[in-house]
């Protein structure tokens, strides 16, 4: 519920907090103009100071921020911040970066509560009081304590005042973390009622996917979308009447709900050299029967495609959604002959040095039907696969640390997919090493070369066109870089979302792109969502 918000088709973005916003000629220079009479849920008001203590005590604090993210440093210098008055601000870039808007507003809060923080911060607090918040606490450091305080403080922290439509009462970790209308939440209905109607949202954390489905179908679960996939449709439509629930379905905005992820910086220096010839890329990709995938594990309800943006997008590319997806067995085989990859005594096809080429895919657990799959296509050309289900936090971590050969994982953010460039730009998932030298600016990582340089350049062109019309021509022509070189080699997409919906929550839309990006189901304007009595 930030600056601006996705329509629920994720077709365009709005006004949300802010009134309205200009961009300069060149591109450089927004001018934005915050809402009047909007509070904090602790009933002060929201102002362009909220906007400059972030920007000055905690972007600019070396201490709080020791690396200036990115997006706010195009051009390889910092922007600049001024307050005009008490709803205006202005943005300044080096260089242009006409996509600030869209890539950074929807998701991410460039302000924070100056009359609740500053009393965290040496610039502001008492010394004496705040070395005793700070032992108080158990802290080491005075930003320890600003962090304790201020870090994902919507889940963490019931005395930070929010601008969202529910304030979190019982905090994480508990067992049920339990949100309570914002009193002081600045949107009304046509008929000049507050939002938002329902006064107190539960989460009830469960271990695993199981003990979710479970509620669900018991009819514990009021209203959700996320973690629910869609091999449990059929249980879920059986048990509505029984559960007093429905079943809709909305597009994903994943351009593949089956990914899989070869990391071109894998350390091993064998493997690398063959995952960075596209001919081996395009023997997995051929090899992979679609079709069987989809009837088994989707009940034939996806599409078999390529890993690339859905229909519905902008950047949708027809080539790159059917690159190297036509089965042919004879086609992968002769691919793999001419990079001289023989078959050893076992079948299994030989590196130079003579190992077996035999490939580890990482997964977060729940991705094992389909890759059981795929490992039987892979076997029959050759090609080994070993797979390794993982929790989330080892799955984030051995990709931070660069140490996947592989991942099986979905390709969402495809809706706009240039909005966030975690999939095509910049990936760790398929880029490594290289992403990380990108997104350091040289200082780590290791430099690419080849076709994910000139993406990489393409895309930096694309940041500063100001143009719409040339910037789309840029975008289209980074799809057909990834169609050349199928670096995700994606297998079923265009698979519905399971949303779960107890049969008195209304206000909920029968259709909607449920996607990452588009935050959702924030795309829906959940704070008009309403319990029928």
């Amino acid at each position: 519920d930030g600056f601006v918000r996705w329509t629920s088709d994720g077709s365009k973005i709005y006004s949300n907090l802010l009134a309205d916003w200009r961009l300069s000629a060149d591109g450089r220079i927004f001018s934005f103009e915050l809402r009047e009479g909007v509070k904090w849920s602790d009933g002060m008001p929201f102002t362009t100071d909220d906007v400059m203590f972030w920007y000055e005590d905690i972007i600019l604090n070396d201490e709080l921020t020791p690396v200036i993210p990115s997006y706010l440093r195009p051009g390889d210098e910092v922007a600049v911040f001024r307050r005009v008055s008490d709803t205006v601000f202005e943005v300044e870039f080096a260089v242009a970066n006409p996509m600030f808007v869209e890539e950074r507003l929807v998701e991410f809060d460039i302000h924070a509560p100056k009359h609740y923080l500053q009393q965290f911060h040496p610039k502001y607090a008492d010394p004496e009081t705040l070395a005793e918040e700070i032992k108080k606490a158990g802290a080491d450091t005075w930003y320890s304590l600003f962090l304790a305080k201020s870090e994902f403080y919507w889940v963490n922290n019931p005395d930070h005042p929010t601008l969202y439509a529910w304030k979190v009462k019982v905090p994480s970790p508990a067992d049920m973390v339990v949100f309570e209308r914002n009193p002081y939440y600045w949107k009304v209905d046509s008929e000049n009622n507050q939002l938002p109607y329902i006064d107190e949202v539960r989460f009830a954390l469960v271990p695993d996917s199981e003990i979710l489905n479970l509620k669900a179908v018991a009819g514990e679960i009021d209203m959700q979308a996320r973690g629910f996939d869609f091999t449990n449709f059929p249980l879920f439509r059986t048990n509505e009447q029984r559960g007093e629930y429905r079943t809709l379905l909305w597009p994903q905005g994943d351009g593949t709900t089956s990914t899989i992820y070869l990391n071109q910086s894998v350390a091993d220096d064998e493997l690398r050299a063959v995952f960075q010839d596209v001919r081996f890329r395009a023997a997995l990709s051929h090899s992979i029967d679609r079709e069987e995938v989809n009837e088994a594990i989707y009940y034939g309800q996806g599409t078999p495609r390529q890993a690339s943006p859905i229909p519905q997008s902008a950047y949708y590319s027809a080539r790159w959604e059917s690159a190297f997806t036509e089965f042919d067995v004879d086609k992968a085989n002769t691919l793999l002959d001419e990079m001289g990859l023989k078959r050893g005594p076992e079948g299994i096809r030989l590196l130079p040095s003579g190992r077996p080429l035999s490939i580890t895919v990482d997964f977060r657990v729940g991705a094992a039907e389909w890759l059981e799959i795929v490992r039987e296509h892979w076997h029959g050309i050759g090609v080994d696969l070993v797979l390794r289900p993982r929790d989330r936090a080892l799955f984030d971590q051995r990709v931070v640390a660069g140490e996947h050969q592989a991942l099986g994982h979905t390709m969402n953010r495809m809706v706009v997919p240039f909005n966030d460039p975690r999939r095509l730009i910049q990936c760790p998932y398929w880029q490594g090493r290289y992403a990380e030298y990108y997104e350091s600016g040289g200082t780590v990582g290791w430099k690419p070369e080849g076709d994910i340089a000139k993406l990489h350049a393409v895309w930096d062109e694309m940041q500063a066109e100001v143009d719409a019309a040339r910037r789309h021509e840029l975008g289209m022509a980074i799809t057909e870089i990834h169609a050349d070189n199928i670096w995700m080699i994606g297998v079923v997409g265009l698979v519905p979302q399971p949303v779960i919906v107890k049969n008195d929550i209304r206000n909920v839309p029968e259709t909607a792109v449920y996607d990452t990006v588009l935050r959702a189901p924030s795309n829906t304007c959940p704070e008009q969502y309403f319990i029928a009595k």
